[in-house]
């Protein structure tokens, strides 16, 4: 058991199960339900046509440990102080797989990435955690999911709650044939095991990426997608065979920028391209198939929505909204505000109706931008003068969301050499 963890109840007999996938680096329209004009990943797509899709969805940060803190505790980065890569999450929060085990549920977690080594924090609550930090993706991802199918199929007479992650997507660009070179027109300008070097030296464009390497890391980054949509296949094979209805929930922790607002890569910016990211619901017995959702989402509401369809109490304070009764098609949670942020940058997109307006701020400098995504989605385009009032009222609302981070909530990972290595391995080299 969770060390200082007490069961308060069993979990409800007709509980379904509750499984978190969070396909690193997956931006949303990498997929077919999303207008990807490629024909990616056919399951996700199959998915996506029995259950529900979130049209409007966005990670809450621009990298792998400050979302998936939030979405294990419901809580905004600046609130859990997990910002940048040597942050940890502290004992103190109350993650969703805490809750969920002192419910009586079974937890469980299989991820791929040095980013959730156990140093990060982000285990608490999950009675096994497995983590694979070294060698190529392919072969950390097929660790874990090897101990995902596992986990899925052990102890059917008690529900559970867990996560995988997958990181297939993530640079280096590199998944066996064919899907190497499903997308790409010959040889690759840029070779695969480059590409992690070639993001980090040309983040912010400044030698002038060709059009031709910025078509082929395209062109190899969705035939990851595609391939990390065979594991996605096999998961829902898994799941299908169980008795017990399972409810299964898709999404990303950030998606990556291919030079739209000449950015390369994910981190640090909170650009459309960085932070739009897919949310499917796949719940056949308890949500209608093929339903599209306008609803703003954010990574916060899950922790309340799975406390929700899982029918346990939901804890007091919880940053997010419970997807519910949207999922179910009942309602659309109109005039929402969600919050993006990063060390550097925060961004507040706001459901106004006919306009989604998106206002990015750079943190401790008089600097904004105000956009109409309603009308340029790819964010190239700040609107002039004439929105001064409406940004000044965006900017006052992002600050009452907490624009600053107290350095006290901060804590530090203390990393070995090993998991520093791991790190620059993915282009983690701050």
């Amino acid at each position: 058991a969770p060390p200082a963890l007490e069961r308060v109840a069993e979990a409800p007999a007709d509980g379904p199960n509750i499984l978190l996938i969070s396909i690193d680096t997956l931006r949303a329209d990498a997929l077919q339900p999303y207008g990807s004009a490629r024909p990616t990943a056919p399951t996700l797509a199959a998915i996506a046509q029995e259950g529900v899709v979130f049209e409007r969805s966005w990670s809450q940060a621009p990298s792998t440990s400050p979302t998936h803190a939030s979405m294990f505790t419901g809580a905004l980065p600046s609130e859990h102080g997990v910002m940048g890569t040597h942050d940890r999450l502290p004992q103190r929060w109350t993650t969703a797989a805490e809750h969920f085990y002192v419910h009586g549920y079974r937890t469980f977690a299989a991820a791929s990435s040095v980013r959730f080594a156990r140093g990060v924090q982000l285990d608490q609550g999950f009675e096994d955690y497995s983590v694979y930090a070294k060698g190529s993706q392919q072969k950390k991802t097929q660790a874990a999911l090897d101990d995902a199918l596992r986990y899925i199929a052990d102890a059917p007479d008690q529900p559970w709650f867990g996560f995988v992650h997958l990181m297939d997507v993530h640079a280096p660009y590199r998944v066996p044939e064919p899907y190497q070179s499903r997308y790409l027109q010959g040889p690759p300008s840029v070779p695969p095991e480059k590409t992690v070097r070639f993001l980090h030296r040309n983040r912010n464009n400044k030698r002038g990426v060709s059009l031709q390497e910025r078509l082929d890391l395209r062109a190899m980054y969705d035939g990851g997608v595609d391939f990390v949509d065979t594991r996605i296949a096999e998961i829902w094979d898994a799941v299908r065979a169980l008795d017990r209805p399972t409810v299964v929930v898709i999404t990303a922790d950030h998606g990556e920028a291919f030079l739209e607002n000449d950015y390369l890569g994910h981190g640090t910016f909170t650009y459309e391209s960085i932070v739009r990211v897919p949310l499917i619901v796949w719940a056949p017995d308890r949500f209608p198939a093929g339903l599209r959702r306008s609803t703003l989402a954010q990574s916060i509401d899950l922790f309340p929505t799975f406390t929700s369809i899982a029918g346990i109490p939901t804890p007091e304070g919880l940053a997010g909204a419970d997807l519910t009764a949207v999922a179910r098609g009942e309602t659309e949670l109109t005039g929402r505000s969600v919050v993006v942020q990063s060390r550097k940058f925060y961004s507040l997109v706001k459901d106004e109706g006919l306009h989604l307006y998106k206002l990015d701020l750079a943190v401790g400098k008089a600097r904004s931008e105000l956009y109409d995504l309603s009308a340029d989605p790819d964010q190239q385009t700040p609107l002039g003068a004439e929105h001064a009032e409406r940004a000044e009222e965006m900017i006052a609302e992002v600050k009452a969301w907490g624009f600053r981070q107290r350095k006290e909530d901060r804590e530090q990972w203390d990393l070995s050499e090993e998991e520093a290595e791991a790190l620059k391995a993915i282009g983690y080299m701050e």
